[in-house]
């Protein structure tokens, strides 16, 4: 009867350090509390019968416990796959549970047949590891914060496995430490520090991978705040054009009446001059480069401004219904321009010429500018003249892109123009002819 009582009372332990741990420190969301107290109410009788009858084998009662428990939380689980989370927390308040035993265990002088021997002794040993369990709950309720525990799979699963590895390294160790040294103990410990390395080794390149996916968004993320810069810039130059607009249409009649006097009093010379005046400025009021996409027109805004001595050309429509991402057009459209614009820069003609041409749901992009040099190539690769660090990743970018998309491109240089070809299929969700 003695031993049926601390056998209860051990699964308790082990039920009272996990739910809670679970349902209200890490904030797993539960049915209600009164499925809580029937489930745990049920859970016991169920394992107390159990053991009374002998249904639990003294060598698999840890796993037969676990299993209930893990049963339990599944039945008042809100969302059945969070299962996967409450055994994590286990593991690793398994893994709390032995450390706290080995150091008692090396205080005390303690093997492990005195705790297979002595009940009291092994409940003893649990206890601590619930008293750290209400102990973080309090500081929880105090400082009132929420503990976030959702990670991607590969992590849960990382997390899981490298908790069991260690589990079995610790479990191997203090049997090896805390017992008569035997060669299966030695075998075991053997077994044991081999799972653990393969685990590290799988953590170490988890890692890597995650860094290099970390990288990636870095540079989307910093794509992505130079085209909101870009496109702030665009639109507050169409608003300072358009107020532009309206006043010189406030003041037209009055021009007009100026011109008018100019000519019927014979003063010809200067109504020209005063019309060429009024050109100018209509010139000036002349709304930017309209290209379909607010995007794109930032972007050549944005270059444009940069460079205002090169001639530029546009021809064609981008379609407003496209299924390319905004990075995606920033990325080649940018990049293309921009290597344009650079490049005829340096030139004497300073021209750089762009058309869009849209078949079915295909577009295609040529982008033309004046140049001295025919571009460099390296491999498969265009790269730049330019002498500062980072050469080369504009089009490089485009490259990757137009390549992700199932597109093609092409780079030439004939005649003193370079020429840039991007055909991009099924870009569009529209057909157009």
């Amino acid at each position: 009867m003695k031993v049926f009582l601390f056998e209860v009372l051990a699964y308790l332990t082990e039920y009272m350090k996990l739910m809670p741990a679970a349902f209200i420190f890490f904030g797993i969301s539960y049915v209600s509390k009164k499925r809580m107290i029937w489930t745990t109410a049920l859970s016991t009788l169920f394992f107390s019968i159990a053991s009374a009858l002998g249904l639990l084998p003294v060598r698999t009662r840890t796993l037969s416990m676990t299993v209930i428990i893990m049963l339990s939380a599944l039945f008042i689980l809100k969302k059945k796959q969070n299962i996967v989370y409450i055994f994590v927390i286990y593991i690793y308040i398994c893994i709390l549970d032995m450390i706290i035993n080995g150091f008692i265990m090396y205080s005390f002088g303690l093997e492990t047949a005195n705790i297979k021997s002595g009940t009291l002794i092994y409940q003893l040993l649990n206890m601590p590891t619930l008293v750290l369990v209400a102990l973080f709950m309090l500081i929880k309720y105090r400082r009132r914060k929420n503990i976030t525990y959702r990670f991607s799979k590969s992590y849960t699963i990382m997390f899981a496995l490298g908790g069991a590895a260690i589990v079995f390294y610790l479990t191997s160790i203090q049997l090896f430490a805390f017992s008569d040294t035997s060669v299966s103990h030695r075998k075991l410990l053997a077994v044991a520090l081999g799972m653990c390395s393969l685990i590290f080794i799988a953590i170490i390149v988890l890692l890597i991978s995650n860094k290099s996916q970390n990288d990636i968004l870095k540079r989307e993320n910093s794509a992505a705040v130079r085209m909101t810069e870009i496109l702030e810039e665009y639109y507050l130059m169409l608003l300072k054009k358009e107020e532009e607009t309206k006043a010189f249409r406030h003041d037209m009649k009055s021009h007009l009446y100026c011109m008018s006097a100019l000519f019927d009093e014979g003063k010809t010379e200067e109504g020209r001059s005063y019309l060429s005046d009024l050109t100018d400025r209509i010139k000036d009021l002349k709304k930017s480069i309209d290209t379909g996409n607010d995007l794109v027109s930032a972007i050549i805004s944005d270059l444009s401004s940069k460079y205002p001595d090169i001639s530029f050309s546009w021809k064609g429509h981008i379609p407003d219904e496209m299924k390319l991402s905004s990075f995606e057009i920033c990325t080649v459209f940018s990049n293309i321009l921009k290597n344009a614009y650079e490049a005829a820069s340096a030139t004497a003609e300073r021209t750089v010429e762009a058309v869009v041409k849209a078949y079915n749901t295909n577009l295609l992009i040529i982008v033309s500018n004046s140049s001295d040099a025919a571009p460099v190539t390296e491999g498969d690769r265009f790269i730049s003249g330019k002498a500062e660090e980072g050469h080369g990743y504009g089009i490089r970018n485009v490259q990757d892109c137009v390549h992700n998309l199932n597109g093609e491109f092409s780079l030439s240089f004939e005649d003193g123009t370079v020429t840039t070809e991007v055909l991009i299929p099924d870009a569009l969700t529209a057909v157009c002819v």
